[in-house]
């Protein structure tokens, strides 16, 4: 192991100080070639000895700042390694944090800002390489944001909770409600969702918090997570349905109006049981209901890189199956080969560009891979009917 090449490494990519100290807390040696760079922090008596106090383990462990500027310790054999300060994104909450520290200014503006996820790969990859036995995200985690619970306070939350629901009489809207309006998304059936929507029953939403507009919020991310769901069974491509549902949970957090939100949840699960029926027509007279995880993996492939050129190779590969399996797999279950099915793809993705953005007509030909906007063009009317004016003339949105 070539340590200080690694010591190196991970100073570059975190754009900060990796020190080692001794086991009684002396400062032995630090390296970071941050031009400007002067850790002022660690110069304060009582940041000092906060990062370098020991805890009782030799896991790493994040020392917070004043919730947004945070160091790691570790220790690995005899040797303690301190790395930091880094800057976030957004706040950090540590279970280890020290607050109502001075800052200098000039610190924060020479810091680079990660986002915790980038943070938490690169200090996890310096401990592994170090460390005899390999820590898991879950496991740096739970040292260091989890606070830990017995299952005795569980039980006892559980038991007060529930307790106090039977005191006032309260019931959940009925469970077979619920198997109703997810089974009409999943079959496709846009009628008998409306219609399980506007069922009369007794029994009230959960209460997810004491906020109303947060706990109204929470409710709609619950139906909008259940409806992806219901899709997928239906048929749709996770990547797909978990890229709408991601979109209209943006937009959930967005919106402040408790009516918008339920107009909004309720046309998102009409959107999906419109998008589920459409597949099913499309699939009608094939194998499509029987699942395979190979056209499963082909068709979330291809929608990730709808905007790329996708080849049969690229499809093999991704599956480990063969060109001509494939073909008579896609021809089973779609009715159509694997490079119709992509095309026809490319296809709606250029009618919802056309509808929903502003994008040229050679902006969108690019995006999706095509040799030319007249190559769009020439396949667009095949499979619609309209020239590329003609359909956004038709159909674009007007705005309000």
């Amino acid at each position: 192991m070539n340590l200080p090449v690694l010591i190196r490494y991970i100073s570059h990519t975190l754009h900060t100080f990796v020190r080692i100290c001794s086991p009684d807390g002396q400062i032995q040696c630090a390296v970071c070639d941050v031009g400007g760079l002067e850790d002022t922090l660690i110069k304060q008596p009582d940041v000092y000895d906060f990062l370098l106090h020991r805890e009782n383990t030799d896991l790493p462990i994040i020392k917070g700042i004043n919730d947004t500027i945070a160091y790691v310790q570790f220790f690995v054999d005899s040797d303690c390694f301190l790395v930091g300060p880094v800057s976030f994104s957004s706040p950090l909450y540590p279970l280890h944090q020290l607050e109502h520290v001075i800052i200098d200014s000039q610190l924060k503006n020479h810091l680079s800002v990660f986002s915790y996820d980038h943070f938490c790969e690169v200090i996890l990859f310096f401990y592994n390489v170090l460390a005899k036995e390999p820590l898991s995200e879950d496991e740096f985690i739970s040292c260091n944001f989890v606070k830990s619970f017995s299952s005795d306070q569980l039980q006892q939350d559980f038991s007060d909770y529930l307790f106090e629901r039977q005191e006032s009489e309260q019931k959940h809207n009925p469970y077979d409600q619920e198997c109703r309006e997810q089974k009409s998304i999943e079959d496709g059936d846009i009628e008998q969702l409306k219609q399980s929507i506007a069922e009369d029953y007794s029994g009230s939403l959960d209460v997810l918090s004491h906020d109303s507009l947060r706990n109204f919020k929470n409710l709609c991310i619950v139906v909008i997570t259940l409806a992806s769901r219901s899709a997928i069974r239906g048929g749709m491509s996770p990547e797909l349905s978990f890229s709408l549902s991601d979109n209209a949970i943006q937009r959930i957090e967005a919106e402040n109006n408790l009516v918008q939100l339920e107009k909004m949840i309720r046309e998102i699960e009409i959107q999906y049981a419109q998008m589920v029926n459409e597949i099913k027509k499309a699939q009608k007279g094939t194998l499509a209901h029987r699942k395979n995880p190979h056209m499963i993996k082909c068709k979330d492939y291809i929608f990730s890189h709808l905007h790329d050129k996708i080849t049969m190779d690229d499809l093999a590969y991704e599956t480990g199956c063969s060109p001509n399996y494939l073909s008579r797999l896609f021809k089973e279950h779609e009715g159509i080969s694997p490079l119709q099915y992509i095309l026809r793809e490319k296809i709606n993705r250029a009618k919802n560009l056309l509808v929903y953005s502003d994008y040229t007509y050679s902006e969108i030909a690019t995006y999706l891979g095509f040799s030319s906007q007249s190559h769009l063009g020439k396949q667009f009317k095949k499979f619609t009917g309209y020239t590329l004016l003609e359909y956004r003339r038709n159909f674009m949105r007007q705005n309000p």
